[in-house]
Parts: structure tokens; sequence; C-alpha cells
């Protein structure tokens, strides 16, 4: 019978140390791969931070979009009427109003089933989180505004041109009818507000206090025929001449007019936007 070959000591000494000892990354190594590390994150925290960015931007068009079925169903009810601000026991309710039991007729609330301490897309300042809030407040609007700083306050602008009849020389206690909007993709009616209490925009009206281009330099737009677009300062129409959106005359355009009448008999467009 064969005899098995004795293993040499030295050997065995050798794989005891080797199992004894494992190999451990030295700081170099490790310093290279944290700097891997970090350069890879620097690459990838700007695209997650830029698609949140497009997510919130998505979410407030859809805002927009529940906002103008709410409008084309309050037309509906009301014989092509739009909303109509008005004062009911000397407080000024417009189309955002919740309390929608005082004046039914001028807010789209009922149609969106918005029951909210605040307004439609509207929040309560310091009160993020507030469960109160509008659930369609754009959710990039600032509470850290220097114009936001009132208790209730809008993230939404509308056009007084189409909501508020007062705007086309109408009397207060008149609703405006709107049954054939000259050109309705081109006349725009809720725009993003940087939180004044009146929550409308006139072409007058000054943009660095009451637009808001709050999504990488744009503002979402809802425009009569129901589309959305994203605008750009340029875009926005008004008589600002220190603003990007200047243009002469700018009362006089499709943008916020939508029908003539005896203080607008001519009405303009533009390839802007």
């Amino acid at each position: 019978m064969k005899k098995k070959a004795a293993l040499n000591p030295d050997f065995i000494s050798h794989s005891s140390n080797l199992k004894r000892k494992p190999r451990h990354f030295t700081l170099i190594e490790l310093l290279v791969v944290i700097a891997i590390i970090a350069i890879l994150a620097a690459m990838l925290f700007p695209a997650l931070n830029k698609a949140r960015r497009t997510a919130r931007k998505t979410a407030c068009m859809n805002n927009l979009k529940s906002i103008s079925t709410a409008f084309t169903m309050y037309t509906v009810d009301h014989k092509d009427c739009y909303p109509q601000a008005s004062t009911v026991g000397g407080s000024l309710k417009t189309c955002w109003q919740t309390y929608y039991q005082e004046n039914p007729y001028a807010t789209i609330a009922v149609y969106l089933n918005h029951k909210k301490t605040a307004h439609v897309g509207w929040v309560w300042a310091q009160q993020r989180g507030s469960k109160q809030n509008s659930p369609l407040a754009c959710v990039e609007f600032n509470h850290d505004s220097e114009y936001s700083k009132g208790a209730h306050i809008p993230t939404y602008n509308h056009n007084p041109y189409v909501v508020d009849a007062r705007g086309l020389g109408i009397a207060a206690d008149q609703r405006t009818h709107i049954k054939n909007p000259l050109r309705p993709s081109r006349t725009v009616l809720v725009t993003e507000s940087q939180g004044h209490d009146n929550a409308f925009i006139y072409y007058d009206s000054d943009p660095y206090q009451k637009a808001d281009f709050r999504h990488d330099g744009t503002m979402n737009a809802l425009f009569m025929d129901g589309g959305v677009k994203s605008l750009k300062p340029k875009q926005f129409l008004n008589s600002k001449s220190n603003h990007p959106g200047y243009i002469a005359r700018a009362g006089l355009y499709y943008f916020w007019r939508p029908i003539l009448n005896y203080s607008a008999t001519t009405l303009y467009d533009t390839d802007r936007y």
C-alpha cells in the first residue's frame, strides 16, 4: 500500500498565513473609489433635478387641464356664459371661490368637487403641507416670494377680459357672454401667479410682480380652447416697456381679448406664441 506524501511544514504555515490575513483596500484605492462615486453623483443629480422639475411642470399642466374642463362644464350649464366676479355680502367673489353656495354663478369649484378652505388653485401662506390647500395649486409655487405674503394666496391668475364682464366695460351685475370667441386658441384664460391676492392679471399689470415664470423660465398658460402652452417671457404680451413681452397696444391683441366691443373694434395677432 502506497504511503501518502508528507506535506511540507513551510507550505502549511504559508497557507495558514494567507487565510489569517485577507487583503484590504489601501487608502489610495479607497480614495479613488470615493472620487469616482462623487463624479458619478455630480453627473446624476442635475439630471434627477431636471426630471423632477419637468414632472412638476407636467403636474401643473394637468391642473390647468382640470380647470379647463370645469370652465367648459360651467359654460355648458350657463348658456356659454363665463363665471362673473361679483360682490356678495361686501366680499368680492371670483371664479376661484370655494364657497360656491354663496354665489354659484361666480365659481367653477362645484364642477371640481372642490371643498377645501383654500380656493381653487390657492394655498394658505406659511402652510405648505396643509391639507386645506387646493389640490390644484401649482406644486412649484414659491411660498416665500415677496409677492406672496398674504394669508390666502393664488398660484394662478385669470384673464378678466374673459371671466369679469367689467373688463369689457359691461355692468358689474352682468356676466360675460362669449358664445363665439374670435380666436379661442389665441386668447389666454389662466396664467401662473406670484401670489397677489386678487388673482387676476391685465395686459397692463406688471408682469414682474404678477406673472410667474417658475418652470425653468417658462410659464404654463391655459387658453380658451382648452389648450395649455408653455410661454417664455417674450411670449407674454403686455404693455410694460421694460419687459421682454412688451408690445405696443398690447390690450388690443387676441392674446387678451376674446371678442370685439366698443372699446376694441379691431384686434391684432402676433406670431410670438
